[in-house]
């Protein structure tokens, strides 16, 4: 890593947990005792942990499908190169290992259902991923892609590509 990563370089960790308000190792530590019900925290240090979690969300404009004893699954914690920012993940989602999630992404349900990613799934920037779908291993997906279909395993998935129209006349003068 760079000698300016924040994960490389304790104080530029330091100044980035307390700028963003969100300290990585603390935050996912919380989340996974939260999260699990079968954790032996009262429920009073549960909901103080909560508020801590919350607020980080909240000022990088996320949230990542946190509540006490439920949740979004996550099975380790994701790679999260740009932080929390803006990134949405639903109460039902299940996300596999290794997983690299862009800022701006959304996993969301649809009539009470949520995806299913799979291990070493990278998410672009701007992704939406909707419904009762499953996204399989090693798959990756495009930056502002809308994906509401199930993803096999190993394939790319990018969105349309750009349409040009020209700015021209038609031959009774009309622009179209």
């Amino acid at each position: 890593m760079s000698e300016h990563s924040r994960y490389g370089n304790p104080f530029f960790y330091q100044v980035y947990a307390w700028l963003f308000g969100y300290n990585e190792k603390r935050y996912w530590k919380y989340r996974q005792r939260i999260v699990n019900p079968a954790d032996s925290a009262p429920v009073w240090r549960k909901m103080l942990w909560l508020v801590y979690l919350k607020r980080a969300e909240a000022k990088n404009a996320a949230s990542l499908g946190t509540a006490i004893n439920k949740g979004a699954v996550f099975a380790t914690a994701p790679i999260l190169p740009h932080g929390i920012t803006g990134i949405f993940v639903s109460h039902g989602a299940k996300i596999g290992k290794n997983c690299m999630i862009l800022q701006n992404a959304i996993i969301g349900s649809s009539k009470g259902k949520a995806p299913v990613i799979g291990d070493d799934v990278v998410i672009g920037a701007g992704a939406t991923i909707v419904g009762n779908i499953v996204i399989g291993n090693n798959v990756n997906i495009g930056a502002n892609c809308t994906v509401f279909k199930d993803v096999p395993d190993n394939t790319t998935v990018v969105c349309q590509a750009p349409r040009y129209l020209l700015n021209r006349t038609n031959p009774k003068g009309r622009r179209f």
